[in-house]
C-alpha cells in the first residue's frame, strides 16, 4: 500500500541521511584511515576503515546534538518521530482562504481528522527507524571507534561512544516491554484490559507503534513484522553486556 512504501521510504532515507556519501571522510588528521588504539602503529598492524557517509564529522555531531536532546528526540522509550520542540511551538500554515493548518507534537492518538486520523509520524516511538539509527551508529563507530564522543542525553555531560549511544537507544526501546517499578509493562498502557484476551501482563503484543513518553502501544496490536526487531535489539544488548566486540563487523547488522 501507499501508507507502506511511504514509510519505508521514509527508513530508507534516514538510514541513507546517516550512512551514506560518495565521498571519502577524513577521521584522523588528514588520514582517510584509522587506527585502532589496541592495535601496532605499523601500516602492517593498522586496520584501514573507509566510510561512505552524507554528513562530516562535524554535521554529525550537531544532528546528534538533536537526536540525543530529551527536550526535541530523545525520549524514555525511544526516539521520537517528531521533536519535542513541536508541541511548544507547533507549525503554522496559513491559507490565503484564511484556513489554518498546523503541525505540532502527538504522542499518540491523533487529536483531529486528518490523515484519516492517524497522528502517525507526528511523535510516535517507530520500531523500523529507531533500529536504522540503531544499525547506522554502530557503523559510525566502527569508523571513528572511541576518537568520537558525544553527550547522551545532550547537556548531560555523560560522553559516550556510538556504539554506546547506540545501545543506550535500545534499552531504551527494550523499557517498553520490561516491567516497571510498579510490575506493570508500559507498552499495555494504563487500562489493565488491554491484556490481550485476559491473559494477563506476560503476553506482550508487538503494536504498530508506541507513546514516547509512557511507552503504551498505538495502532494495530500484531505488528510483528517490525516491533519484531525488539528481538533483535535484546540479543545486540546481551551481547554489548558481555563482550564489547569491538572490531566485528556483526555490530553493523
Amino acid at each position: 500500500s501507499f501508507c507502506h512504501a511511504f514509510k519505508y521510504s521514509i527508513s530508507q532515507t534516514l538510514l541513507g541521511s546517516l550512512c551514506f556519501q560518495m565521498s571519502f571522510m577524513e577521521a584522523d588528521g588528514g588520514k582517510s584511515c584509522i587506527k585502532p588504539a589496541d592495535q601496532g602503529n605499523s601500516d602492517e598492524d593498522a586496520a584501514r576503515h573507509y566510510l561512505i557517509s552524507i554528513p562530516s564529522r562535524e554535521r554529525l555531531e550537531r544532528i546528534l546534538a538533536r537526536l540525543l536532546d530529551e527536550n526535541q528526540f530523545l525520549a524514555p522509550y525511544g526516539i521520537r518521530s517528531l521533536s519535542l520542540e513541536y508541541e511548544r511551538h507547533p507549525f503554522v500554515f496559513h491559507e490565503k482562504s484564511g484556513s489554518e493548518h498546523r503541525v505540532g507534537y502527538v504522542p499518540g492518538d491523533s487529536d483531529s481528522f486528518m490523515f484519516g486520523g492517524n497522528s502517525n509520524w507526528r511523535g510516535p516511538v517507530w520500531f523500523p527507524t529507531t533500529f536504522l539509527i540503531m544499525v547506522a551508529l554502530e557503523r559510525y563507530h566502527y569508523f571513528y571507534r572511541d576518537n568520537l564522543k558525544v553527550e547522551c542525553p545532550t547537556g548531560s555531560g555523560n560522553k559516550m561512544n556510538l556504539r554506546q549511544v547506540s545501545h543506550e537507544i535500545g534499552r531504551r526501546l527494550t523499557r517498553l516491554f520490561l516491567k516497571n517499578g510498579e510490575g506493570l509493562r508500559p507498552c499495555h498502557g494504563a487500562a489493565k484490559e488491554r491484556y490481550a484476551g485476559g491473559l494477563g501482563p506476560e503476553l506482550c503484543l508487538f503494536y504498530e507503534y508506541f507513546h514516547p513518553e509512557t511507552g503504551a502501544g498505538v495502532g494495530a496490536a500484531h505488528q510483528t513484522g517490525w516491533t519484531g526487531l525488539i528481538a533483535r535489539v535484546l540479543d545486540k544488548i546481551a551481547k554489548f553486556d558481555v563482550e564489547d566486540h569491538h572490531d566485528d563487523p556483526d555490530v553493523c547488522t
